[in-house]
């Protein structure tokens, strides 16, 4: 499977934007990412982690396997998830009509997935950067030369 077409399948649900908004950005965007991941079989992925010390990442795209070098495609997969959850906040509003009457538990909700969606800390993309590497990690002798 390239990139591309990983970041067409993956589905945000309600339930992820709401455990986005308990736990915010970094680990409801972890737990997404992890979920769509392992929803793949490893062989499958368009992500591999050689080295999760250096974070070394092997992004299939355009059918070729390449080095995610800078982690580029990597930050590029990070953007696109998140878009998708801005797209699934409205479909979540319009599933959610009180979220904008205050004093409610839906725009108690609604406040913080929007306030932990609006992630622009550095540290964040770093620590998603270090989480996928540690979720596509593979063993050498699961590597096919």
């Amino acid at each position: 499977m390239n990139i591309n077409e990983f970041i067409q399948s993956v589905v945000i649900t309600s339930e992820d934007l709401e455990h986005l908004g308990e736990v915010g950005y970094t680990d409801g965007m972890s737990k997404i990412l992890t979920k769509a991941m392992r929803g793949i079989e490893t062989t499958e992925r368009p992500m591999h982690c050689t080295d999760v010390k250096r974070e070394t990442i092997y992004v299939r795209k355009d059918d070729a396997w390449k080095k995610d070098d800078d982690s580029e495609e990597t930050k590029r997969l990070i953007q696109h998830i998140a878009h998708k959850n801005y797209k699934a906040l409205m479909e979540w509003r319009n599933e959610h009509p009180e979220h904008a009457e205050p004093d409610t538990a839906d725009y108690e909700a609604w406040y913080s997935i929007s306030r932990n969606m609006c992630n622009t800390d550095p540290s964040a993309l770093k620590k998603l950067i270090r989480h996928l590497a540690l979720t596509t990690a593979v063993e050498k002798n699961q590597l096919i030369t």
